[in-house]
């Protein structure tokens, strides 16, 4: 009893790590059906090959034209592939057979549109279509060129013309461009029905170039013996690969499986005219290509299945490519100056310049930017350095004539009221420099107060832009306590948007020499003067008075020395001390 619970029980404890699994699954799927449900419509195009592929180009063609329609918006398209088997069905009763089926299938499966590829599928999809496709619009993609004209009579088929009649003429002229000296062309081909059907249109492009004297077709021939042929072709030959899907021996082949010893075995170039020879040994010529085939097969089937009629979708001409391998203009001695203009050259080995072209070109434009940089920044050195020198000069320059002047600057800026002093406004006044902060109270402290109630009037005029002048006289109170003179101007530099002083440049001038030269000239005069109408006595006591206020004393007398000349007889005293008293 035990064992049975434990194996009903058992598989619950994968549950924790099933149910995420489960609802992921189920988040995808329904992601699925609603990417599929919100294109307008779900179409249904039925791609026909006729014959076994020669080579991947089938493949290419079929892969291409999936991602056309994937690339749509509107209209989702499902593609389905039909292989015929053309090339084993020659008789009625196989090809009875065949529409049979394809009537039964397109019974169970609703088909809106169905594509013929290469000239095989092309015609039997013209010849049976009416039998199992009634109502069902068709494209023939590389028609026979007879094959198009009969299709311009049903008004339900497309077409999108071959290049490949275009691509063998051009292959052919460039044959002989290439290689001028050509004598023998060898065409080869098989004997299925797309190798027939290129042959015929390779020989007529002979024909229309003139060369058919010079031609020879190596038609059907065993693998095995076309190699051995190829092998002993006379000089000045060249090989026009056309198609090889069948030889006479019925054996079928895919060109990718032996084109590389085909090559390696041929005695001169090959030159062909499918997009996916090159790589395989193929030297090169004009070339169609089943991307540009896809591309253009759903372009027209979009417009089918969105309503255009078929009738008026008529593709004359494909494009094509003049592709060439390097390997093999290297091995034949192909310089690139004969290939045609608009080439395009595959597995070119990298030269060193090729390999490091990027690396080389990037260091020499570092190089050049680097020299650009080093050079700029050498000529704004040198142009720094000039104005450096020129403004350490003038610096130098005013240092000396403001040392002779005995001049201190300073700089105010009226917005912040900060004062910048230079060094000589301190030392000047016996300060060190910096000693006190460079703020405009700071200077008023330092202004003798008799001095300041007359010219500070004076600086707020200048800062309101009433004055455009300011040259004062004042007295500063120096380091020691003494008063010391100044002289002081100001200069603005910069005015604010009222035309205001918002920068100014000042200096103070130590002008205590020249003052005390004139108090002293005018208290000669004044004492000259007095002298005039008072008494000896009284014209000392001037004396007195007027040396004192030159000296700054506080205290001031004047006495006479005795005979003995040790004891002092004193005279009087000045008019200030005397008021003390």
């Amino acid at each position: 009893m035990f064992s049975l619970i434990i194996r009903i029980l058992r598989p619950i404890r994968w549950l924790p790590f099933l149910l995420p699994v489960f609802i992921i699954l189920v988040l995808a799927t329904s992601c699925f059906a609603l990417l599929a449900f919100a294109k307008d419509d779900i179409k249904t195009v039925l791609i026909l090959h006729g014959v076994w592929a020669q080579d991947n180009w089938e493949g290419d063609f079929d892969a291409a034209l999936k991602r056309s329609f994937a690339m749509q918006q509107n209209v989702a398209v499902v593609t389905r592939t039909e292989y015929l088997g053309l090339e084993s069905s020659r008789d009625d009763s196989s090809r009875s057979q065949m529409v049979l089926h394809l009537k039964n299938k397109l019974g169970q499966h609703e088909v809106d549109l169905i594509v013929g590829v290469l000239p095989a599928a092309s015609n039997f999809l013209h010849q049976f279509g009416d039998e199992f496709a009634v109502d069902i619009p068709r494209i023939y993609v590389v028609p026979g060129s007879g094959l198009a004209k009969m299709a311009e009579e049903k008004p339900d088929v497309a077409y999108i013309r071959s290049a490949s009649t275009a691509a063998l003429k051009n292959t052919i002229t460039q044959v002989y461009e290439i290689l001028p000296e050509t004598k023998h062309l060898y065409l080869v081909a098989g004997i299925a029905l797309n190798d027939t059907a290129y042959l015929d249109r390779a020989k007529q492009a002979v024909i229309e170039l003139g060369k058919d004297a010079q031609t020879t077709d190596l038609v059907g021939l065993p693998l095995d013996k076309l190699m051995d042929t190829l092998a002993q072709l006379p000089p000045d030959s060249a090989i026009l690969f056309v198609s090889y899907e069948e030889d006479s021996n019925g054996d079928k082949y895919i060109v990718d499986k032996f084109m590389t010893s085909l090559s390696a075995k041929a005695n001169a170039p090959i030159f062909g005219f499918w997009d996916t020879l090159i790589g395989h040994g193929v030297l090169g010529g004009s070339m169609t290509s089943a991307e540009a085939y896809a591309s253009e097969t759903a372009s027209a089937a979009m417009r089918i299945l969105t309503g255009t009629a078929p009738s008026e979708i008529r593709v004359k001409d494909s494009s094509t490519t003049n592709l060439y391998d390097w390997r093999q203009m290297q091995r034949w001695g192909i310089p690139r100056s004969r290939l045609p203009q608009d080439h395009k050259v595959f597995f070119k080995a990298p030269s060193l310049w090729d390999d490091y072209k990027n690396h080389v070109i990037a260091a020499t434009a570092l190089i050049i930017f680097l020299s650009i940089m080093a050079l700029v920044l050498t000529l704004s050195l040198r142009s720094r350095k000039k104005a450096w020198q020129k403004a350490k000069t003038s610096e130098e320059r005013l240092d000396r004539a403001l040392a002779v002047n005995h001049d201190g600057i300073y700089e105010w800026d009226t917005r912040t009221n900060n004062i910048y002093f230079d060094a000589r406004y301190y030392t000047m006044a016996g300060y060190e420099p910096n000693e006190f902060p460079g703020r405009f109270d700071e200077w008023v402290a330092r202004v003798h107060p008799e001095d300041y109630a007359r010219i500070g009037p004076l600086v707020e005029g200048y800062l309101a832009g009433e004055l455009l002048t300011y040259d004062v006289e004042f007295r500063f109170r120096g380091k020691n306590s003494e008063w010391m003179w100044i002289r002081s101007r100001l200069k603005t530099f910069e005015r604010d948007e009222d035309g205001k002083p918002r920068r100014i440049i000042g200096t103070h001038t130590d002008i205590t020499s020249q003052k005390h030269y004139e108090l002293m000239l005018l208290s000669q005069v004044k004492i000259a003067e007095f002298a005039d109408k008072h008494s000896a006595l009284e014209v000392l006591q001037k004396v007195l008075d007027e040396v004192e206020l030159l000296t700054n004393s506080k205290v001031g007398f004047y006495h006479f020395v005795a005979d003995d000349q040790e004891h002092l007889s004193l005279q009087n005293w000045s008019t200030n001390t005397l008021d003390k008293m």
